[in-house]
């Protein structure tokens, strides 16, 4: 049977007059079905990619409102941890793996005359008593190896020069 393809043509006609008389129609006709094809897949794609971008769009709202929900968590969380660290006797210090002071809580102003800031990126060794260094740096390697954690009566040096001793739990994190 014959094709029922549908297609799309563009035609261009003129007539030809002589003697004010139509005598002849010239014209040119053209198959556009391809471009026609490529319109509407164009149009179709244009469509997808507004919808797409407003998705993405209503998505990142949700994200950004998300991220805003949770930062707000987080400072709240901060604070009162921070609240706790700031008002609490223990001495809370967190060190690195070569121990030196990442953390330092403010209650070392009171029981030692440090301030965190004079401490922070200091080594925990540089405070020990002598005698104690040698077991506190064996700890100290024994936790970085085996991650177990460890309670030590320590000679720590004050602020003034004197020693006091304390009681140390490590825990790794």
């Amino acid at each position: 049977g014959p094709d029922q393809t549908i297609r799309w043509l563009r035609v261009v006609a003129r007539v030809v007059w002589n003697n004010q008389q139509p005598r002849a129609l010239v014209g040119l006709r053209q198959d556009v079905t391809e471009r026609k094809l490529a319109e509407a897949a164009l149009k179709q794609s244009d469509k997808r990619h507004r919808r797409l971008a407003f998705e993405l769009k209503e998505l990142n709202s949700q994200l950004e409102e998300r991220v805003r929900d949770r930062t707000a968590a987080l400072s709240l969380s901060e604070t009162r941890l921070r609240r706790v660290t700031d008002n609490m006797s223990d001495l809370v210090v967190q060190v690195d793996r070569q121990g030196f002071y990442q953390y330092v809580s403010p209650s070392h102003r009171i029981t030692l005359g440090y301030t965190p800031e004079t401490l922070e990126g200091r080594s925990l060794f540089e405070d020990v008593h002598p005698d104690d260094l040698p077991r506190v740096i064996q700890m100290a390697e024994s936790v970085a190896t085996t991650g177990t954690a460890f309670t030590a009566h320590v000679r720590i040096r004050h602020a003034q020069g004197h020693y006091l001793w304390l009681e140390s739990l490590g825990n790794p994190l």
